[in-house]
């Protein structure tokens, strides 16, 4: 059973009653004739218990309520009639004072008092009232105010305050003192002026246990921000300090401990007016993987964590990559750096860290690779940095290496590999690590080469720096052949070599040229008769190998040349463009044996141009015999700068058998002047 609330018959400034005075009129008059006020039912346990717990380092911070309604003086929408607080002459946000005048100086002189006005010798602020009083229903205006609570309601116009009238008695506790009105609760404390609480901060406060809330009390009234939609108010628990923060566009009532790591980031990189993170949408959160804490912003999410590695901020493709892989739960942990900008604010990284050495890079570029994790200690990601990681991707004008991931690491059946921008690399137990360089080959991997390469194992990519200027020029008839290789859906360049072209070099795919040897004007990019010396443009299938002897070739239907062996030059027979072995056969067949002989056909391949992959002819003016070979003199180096062919595409004799012994059935050959196959 409550004791009646004796606070208002205690000795005053003024004067002395003495308890025989206070027993005499009790007799003389019942109680209810005196109208003191009774005191209300405590609070169920539940909402005394509420929130009490402190947000100390290492513990969540108290939830807020979403729903709650907004701060009376950041929303005109909560149907009160008092003011909203106005932004001062000096520019800050301080709520309004009622407009017929200031606090007075007797608040301000008041303000560390205790609220009955003594001097807290005699009915102290831990004894001036019961703890478990409660806001009563009784009228509006029937409790009186003291001390530096009614000095302040006074100064802000007394029942015509913005806040209004009482509704409830002055509480007490060690704490400090409250009283709530219509419209808000007036809160002091002996470190801390006279504050006003309203709106959504007074439900989270009073929800939490008011003067036993773990927010501790008010230092100073709500300030508004963000043009009036938004507003804050700082709070001090002991050392604790930290501020309640809403916002009209739902953000919820958050709290942010501005003496915890979390805080202190978020406020030193400008807080909600930094645009970085925005104001807080949830509260901090401890106790996760690692021992971890964590809490989200609008625009960010800031990391704490015990093993050294800080706290760090995530945002962006990083949050949602971080998230979805489970947070400080997933393989990669927690942050150990913030995000680094990279390729001039083109590309970003983040690192992160389990613990033990672990160490993950997370990786984003704005050219459209996604984000991807590198396994930074790792025989992958080992690998991959050693050899230039993403510092030389070729977007910064720094040549090509690997560059940034385009997927992340993925292992099956004993072996793993990642692939890279400009190459992939590849473990398993038994080979170890190994890395493969796109180079030029990755025109075929961005879409940059106009020519398919149609899925095929191996590409042999042949590029002439320039058409030729005439016949017999020696840098349009010359380049480089590129040996490319397919390697988990990346074609990487195993190896380059010289090339020999016609002498005439490359057709362009819209000139048209007469036949050689009929005088026919042919169809844009027909090369015609070889006796022209054009090499044709485009991506050709290859097949039927041949040689002086196997080689070990993966390609079917070898053919070992002898004094017999032809190739088909008369378009009115069926073995046109086909081998046969007919020693009678002479012009305009090919005689492939004395080719042999002279050292261009001791190894090679037909390029299926005027052929299609049945082995038959769609056109008969086309052109015949446009092979890949070997070239007549191999001098040393495999330079071939002293041959050219009559349309061939001819290579130095030892690269010919490597390329057979590494093709397969399949392979195709992409050829042309540089400009044109790449876009």
């Amino acid at each position: 059973m409550h004791q009646p609330h004796t606070h208002r018959f205690r000795p005053g400034a003024g004067g002395r009653v003495i308890a025989a005075t206070a027993l005499a009129l009790t007799l003389a008059f019942p109680p209810a004739a005196l109208a003191v006020p009774q005191p209300q039912p405590a609070a169920s346990a539940q909402a005394q218990e509420q929130g009490t717990s402190s947000p100390e380092a290492g513990s969540p911070a108290p939830d807020g309520s979403t729903g709650a309604p907004a701060p009376s003086s950041a929303s005109a929408a909560s149907g009160q009639a008092a003011s909203a607080p106005a932004q001062t002459e000096s520019g800050t946000n301080e709520p309004a004072a009622h407009p017929d005048r200031q606090r007075s100086a007797d608040a301000e002189t008041r303000a560390g008092q205790d609220p009955a006005g003594r001097d807290g010798t005699e009915g102290s602020a831990g004894s001036a009232a019961s703890p478990e009083a409660q806001p009563s229903s009784g009228a509006p205006g029937s409790f009186p105010t003291h001390g530096a609570i009614g000095a302040r309601h006074r100064a802000d116009g007394g029942d015509r305050a913005r806040y209004g009238r009482t509704i409830s008695p002055e509480t007490c506790t060690d704490a400090g003192c409250y009283q709530r009105f219509e419209r808000g609760t007036l809160v002091w404390s002996r470190s801390t002026p006279t504050s006003l609480i309203q709106g959504a901060f007074q439900d989270r406060w009073l929800g939490e246990g008011a003067l036993g809330s773990p927010l501790g009390v008010p230092v100073g009234d709500e300030r508004l921000s963000s043009g009036g939609r938004a507003a804050e108010q700082r709070f001090q628990r002991g050392d604790q300090r930290g501020s309640l923060y809403w916002t009209a566009w739902g953000t919820g009532t958050r709290y942010v401990k501005a003496t915890g790591a979390i805080g202190d980031l978020w406020l030193r990189d400008g807080g909600y007016a930094g645009s970085r993170y925005g104001y807080p949408t949830g509260e901090e959160q401890c106790g996760l993987a690692l021992g971890a804490c964590l809490q989200r912003f609008e625009r960010s999410v800031i990391v704490w964590a015990p093993s050294g590695q800080g706290t760090h901020r995530i945002s962006g493709a990083f949050l949602a990559r971080w998230e979805a892989e489970g947070g400080p739960a997933s393989g990669m942990g927690v942050p150990a750096e913030d995000e680094r900008a990279l390729v001039s604010g083109k590309a970003y990284s983040q690192r992160f860290s389990r613990g033990g050495g672990t160490s993950t890079g997370l990786y984003w570029t704005s050219w459209g690779t996604g984000t991807h994790t590198v396994n930074l200690r790792g025989a992958i990601g080992g690998f991959w940095s050693s050899h230039g990681s993403h510092t030389q991707a070729g977007r910064d004008g720094a040549g090509t290496r690997y560059g940034f991931p385009v997927t992340d690491e993925i292992c099956a059946d004993g072996s793993c590999h990642q692939r890279f921008e400009n190459g992939v690399v590849t473990w398993s137990a038994r080979n170890g690590v190994w890395g493969g360089e796109a180079a030029k080959c990755h025109v075929l991997n961005d879409g940059s080469s106009r020519y398919s390469a149609q899925g095929a194992a191996r590409v042999a990519l042949a590029l002439a720096p320039r058409y030729s200027t005439g016949r017999y020029d020696p840098v349009g008839s010359h380049g480089t052949l590129y040996s490319c290789r397919r390697v988990e859906g990346m074609y990487i360049q195993d190896w380059k070599t010289p090339a020999a072209f016609g002498e005439s070099g490359f057709l362009a795919p819209t000139r048209r040229i007469r036949d050689a040897e009929t005088g026919e004007l042919l169809a844009p990019g027909v090369t015609g008769n070889t006796a022209g010396g054009f090499s044709p443009t485009g991506s050709f299938g290859l097949s039927n190998p041949y040689g002086v002897g196997n080689p070990g070739t993966g390609f079917s239907g070898y053919h070992t040349l002898n004094p017999a062996s032809r190739w088909g030059g008369d378009r009115n027979t069926w073995y046109y463009n086909r081998y046969v072995e007919n020693a009678a056969l002479g012009y305009p067949n090919e005689n492939m044996w004395n080719f042999a002989l002279r050292g261009e056909y001791r190894q090679g391949l037909l390029i299926d141009y005027n052929r299609r992959a049945d082995g038959s002819i769609p056109s008969g003016t086309a052109g015949f015999a446009i092979m890949l070979h070997t070239v007549k003199y191999a001098a040393p180096g495999n330079t071939v700068g002293s041959y050219q062919s009559w349309g061939c595409v001819s290579i130095a004799p030892e690269r010919m058998t490597q390329f057979l012994r590494e093709g397969r059935d399949g392979d195709r050959m992409i050829m042309g002047v540089e400009s044109e196959v790449i876009r």
